[in-house]
């Protein structure tokens, strides 16, 4: 289809100014990844859903990018919409012969009687379908598994994640493809991947949403949360290192700011700093440091407070021996010299004096 092949590679090639240019590299990067969703979920070459997406949406530009948008939304758990999805299953139904893979010749494998010929995969399926119970069957499952992975690896990539879980989405992909293989039936006369798709997608979602958020946050921000994460990739691409600011996020996601706001940070939620992580200027502090304990003194507040009132209601002479023994650290002896009093005095005065407010204090 030269046609759609034209218009794609017109939208990438638009003017030179700055804004023309950045839109540009996220249209290629848009068209690009809803080329290889397409490719994957029907099984075909990159060239033939290259060809599709432009039949898809014959009328504009802007069409041809709001259905390569919404494709790379649905590959990320969202729902595509019902003229799309149809669209693409009609494109397909009418090249069906031509969307085989074709062999060294470029021609389309087909059986002898002029019907394609299902895939490697598809074959071990309808192979395995029609085996009892047994180490045949078995061995054809293995072989089955092994030749659909690199389809569960690809979904796997497909959501961003730290490095350290990426493995852990790829094992679930492939729990998700065994289980896509051991539920499907070829007597339905739907293809593997139109089932193993979904399958896989809602096994990854599954874990994502039960294992990978530390703190719970309702499935609406976890939703919202994978589409801002997409668009701060694509703003990534076009140049905007910090992933662009919050009206860049309003106009590619459509959500409101108060909504954005808390979907930013449920993406603190889903993954926390370590306390052993090292912060401040020279790196030498961990955030375990930086944290305050509770305060010995809190305990004596309320005692400090009630003494506070009981005080002023003393005789100036025992508030002022209290002063200077409590407040002005002086000896029993220079008490008894500034008052003209014996030190046995001073000491028969304050044990009188504590005595008097610990009653008090106690009796409330």
């Amino acid at each position: 289809m030269p046609e759609q092949q034209n218009r794609i590679d017109k939208i990438v090639s638009l003017g030179d100014e700055t804004a023309q240019l950045r839109d540009a590299v996220v249209s290629h990067a848009v068209l690009n990844r809803a080329i290889g969703v397409v490719s994957a979920c029907y099984g075909v070459r990159p060239e033939t859903g290259r060809e599709v997406l432009g039949e898809v949406s014959l009328r504009s530009d802007t069409e041809l990018l709001e259905v390569a948008r919404q494709i790379v939304h649905w590959s990320q758990g969202e729902r595509l919409s019902p003229q799309v999805r149809r669209g693409l299953d009609d494109a397909f139904e009418r090249r069906r012969p031509a969307t085989e893979l074709s062999g060294p010749s470029g021609h389309p494998h087909t059986s002898p009687g002029g019907r394609p010929r299902r895939s490697s995969g598809e074959e071990l399926l309808h192979r395995m379908a029609g085996c009892p119970p047994g180490p045949e069957r078995d061995a054809l499952r293995e072989r089955a598994v092994i030749a659909f992975l690199p389809v569960a690896r690809t979904l796997a990539r497909r959501y961003g994640s730290p490095v350290d879980s990426r493995e852990d989405l790829a094992q679930v992909a492939c729990l998700g493809l065994v289980k896509a293989i051991d539920g499907f039936d070829p007597a339905r006369g739907h293809a593997f991947l139109s089932y193993a798709v979904p399958t896989i997608d809602g096994e990854l979602k599954r874990h994502l949403r039960d294992h990978t958020w530390h703190v719970h946050v309702p499935r609406r921000i976890q939703d919202e949360h994978r589409r801002v994460r997409h668009a701060q990739e694509e703003l990534r691409r076009a140049g905007h290192g910090d992933g662009g600011t919050l009206r860049d996020l309003q106009r590619r996601t459509g959500i409101d700011a108060d909504r954005l706001q808390q979907v930013l940070t449920a993406d603190r939620a889903r993954n926390p700093k370590s306390m052993d992580e090292q912060t401040g200027c020279e790196q030498g502090t961990s955030l375990a440091q930086t944290l305050g304990g509770d305060d010995p003194a809190l305990e004596r507040v309320t005692d400090l407070v009630a003494l506070g009132s009981l005080i002023p209601e003393l005789p100036d002479r025992e508030r002022r021996v209290l002063g200077l023994y409590f407040f002005g650290s002086h000896t029993q002896r220079e008490i008894a010299t500034a008052l003209g009093i014996s030190q046995m005095q001073v000491s028969r005065l304050l044990s009188r004096v504590c005595t008097h407010l610990r009653e008090r204090l106690l009796a409330g």
